[in-house]
């Protein structure tokens, strides 16, 4: 038996790069002003701050990751 309808599967595959990126990276507005209030917004802050150290320290770790394979590498 002929099967047409494994040719329209191809046509699905263009509609998943909707990746949800929202990394925030251009919040760097100068801190320790507004102590005041907003107490909510520190909390906010606070913790996108630990996101973003965590997510430097996990590029550092894969940056020196690289670079040990690469002196590995050069020294064999």
């Amino acid at each position: 038996m002929p099967s047409p309808k494994k040719k329209k599967k191809k046509k699905k595959k263009k509609k998943k790069k909707k990746k949800k990126k929202k990394k925030k990276k251009k919040k760097k507005k100068k801190k320790k002003k507004k102590k005041k209030k907003k107490k909510k917004k520190k909390k906010q802050q606070q913790q996108q701050q630990q996101r973003q150290q965590q997510q430097q320290q996990q590029q550092q770790q894969q940056q020196q990751q690289q670079q040990q394979q690469q002196e590995k590498l050069s020294g064999l």
